[in-house]
């Protein structure tokens, strides 16, 4: 009744929560006319099996060619029947051009006798894509609760070039279509395409000059009789400025459709 109120239980089993932390909107539906939809927020921390240093890992600014290496640091902090463990461990997604290779660290360097510690070593390569740092680190623990836990990963790769991916998840281009502008390359000096290579069938990328020399931008092409379907491949270019080289391994995921299904903003090329 009205101005009468009624207790709720929430219960919460940690055994169903694969994080350190837990944050989740509870919505409560009622026949009140005012607020039919009431939301609770419910914030639950597990007590953490082990503990991770740094807990988020920023790279910084990287030098394309120089690489660097960040250390992940795993150690079992609550006492278990069956000793921690770390079964695997990479860096998603793989395009993100950063290596994960787990390490067992020896006993007698455990901060705690008995408590097993890991060490995740985190490599960039010489050949990791130009721009902002987007992926984490996922390993896969022992634990029941946990199938796997994630450490995003920032920063940025530097070179003489940047580059700008305009290619949405979802892109659709139509067969006899062109998608404008699917990567932008600028420089701070002139800026060359030497060579573009893609094992994709049906497509055909097209280096297009910017507003100036320091700018180009990528066109991708469909056949006129390019199947629909899902275009999952990648695309090589090798960039040159001056005396200065670099080869991008970029992603080339893409929808074909047919035309008449095309997208307002997708250019249809005249026979």
């Amino acid at each position: 009744p009205p101005g009468e109120s009624i207790p709720m239980d929430i219960v919460l089993n940690p055994m169903l929560m694969p994080r350190f932390q837990s944050r989740h909107v509870l919505s409560i539906y009622s026949n009140d006319i005012a607020s039919p939809v009431l939301e609770v927020v419910v914030y639950a921390d597990p007590e953490p099996e082990f503990s991770l240093d740094p807990e988020t890992v920023d790279f910084g600014v990287v030098e394309r060619q120089a690489g660097r290496r960040e250390v992940v640091w795993i150690r079992q902090i609550m006492d278990r029947t069956e000793p921690l463990d770390i079964k695997s461990a990479e860096v998603l997604p793989p395009q993100s051009g950063i290596d994960a290779a787990v390490e067992r660290v020896p006993e007698e360097e455990w901060e705690r006798p008995g408590w097993p510690e890991f060490r995740i070593a985190l490599d960039i390569r010489p050949t990791a894509p130009v721009g902002p740092i987007s992926a984490y680190l996922s390993f896969v623990p022992n634990i029941q609760r946990m199938p796997s836990m994630h450490v995003p990963l920032t920063g940025e790769i530097a070179s003489f070039y940047r580059l700008h991916g305009h290619l949405e998840r979802a892109a659709r281009v139509p067969a006899g279509g062109v998608a404008e502008g699917i990567y932008e390359i600028t420089a701070n000096a002139p800026i060359d395409v030497v060579d573009i290579d893609t094992t994709a069938e049906g497509v055909a990328v097209v280096v297009r000059r910017g507003e100036s020399s320091h700018e180009l931008f990528l066109d991708l092409h469909a056949d006129a009789d390019a199947q629909p379907g899902l275009l999952n491949s990648v695309l090589s270019v090798t960039l040159q400025s001056g005396e200065k080289q670099a080869v991008e391994t970029l992603p080339l995921r893409v929808g074909i459709v047919s035309p008449e299904r095309a997208a307002e903003d997708v250019r249809i090329l005249e026979p």
